[in-house]
């Protein structure tokens, strides 16, 4: 993550979620050739329009669901470095999925942690529940590897208000409070950061409080021959 949002963190102690349908893969929260082959048998005893407002569900769905994106590995990886540091510098939180489970309330009906279940148009994705079809990606994107913060967000309305046909969400982002002793393991900085970043992320560690181990990226070790 970038220093500004690191310090939203830091001065929030909030996780911040963006709106899924805002991410630039337009397959969020979609169905699969499976499901359109078989909801015609799973759902004979319904009216056609019926299964037609299905579809018009779980296309809208992921207007109302927000989420927040992890890399789980033993390693760095280049590609992510790249993506999300600059040469201005990144960091990145190391944590376990315990503590990430552990460091938010999810208690909450409307929230799940969990890894991503990649796949193809030959599988099918279960419609029985509209928060866990955020946890569903194709299989191009397995190499992020990702567990997800997820929760949804219907601000009062109900299926009967047609809330996924008529009502707009103006709502693009939302927070989720979080205990920052226990996400934070300890903070890795990007292998294209400057020195004088080094330094600054030094006196946020300590200006915060956090006393978390600062590592810097392991891609920086010189070579030998």
């Amino acid at each position: 993550m970038s220093l500004t949002k690191f310090l939203s963190l830091l001065i929030t102690k909030e996780i911040f979620l963006c709106r899924i349908d805002l991410f630039d893969d337009p397959f969020e929260a979609a169905s699969t050739h499976k499901n359109k082959e078989l909801r015609g048998h799973l759902y004979k005893d319904f009216p056609s329009k019926a299964q037609e407002g299905l579809a018009i569900i779980l296309q809208n769905i992921k207007r109302f669901t927000y989420a927040s994106c992890w890399h789980m590995s033993e390693h760095e990886s280049d590609a992510f470095w790249k993506t999300y540091g600059s040469t201005e510098g990144g960091i990145a939180i190391q944590t376990t999925y315990q503590s990430l489970i552990d460091s938010i309330d999810i208690n909450d009906e409307d929230c799940y942690i969990g890894m991503i279940t990649y796949i193809n148009q030959n599988n099918f994705i279960p419609e029985n529940n509209l928060l866990e079809r955020a946890m569903y990606k194709r299989i191009f994107f397995e190499h992020e590897k990702e567990v997800r913060i997820i929760k949804q967000d219907f601000d009062g309305v109900t299926i009967d208000d047609k809330v996924y046909v008529q009502k707009e969400n103006s709502k693009r982002s939302m927070n989720l409070p979080v205990n920052l002793e226990t996400l934070i393991h300890k903070i890795y900085i990007s292998p294209l950061a400057q020195p004088w970043f080094v330094e600054i992320i030094q006196d946020v560690n300590e200006k915060y409080n956090l006393n978390k181990q600062i590592m810097r990226s392991q891609m920086r070790e010189t070579p030998f021959y």
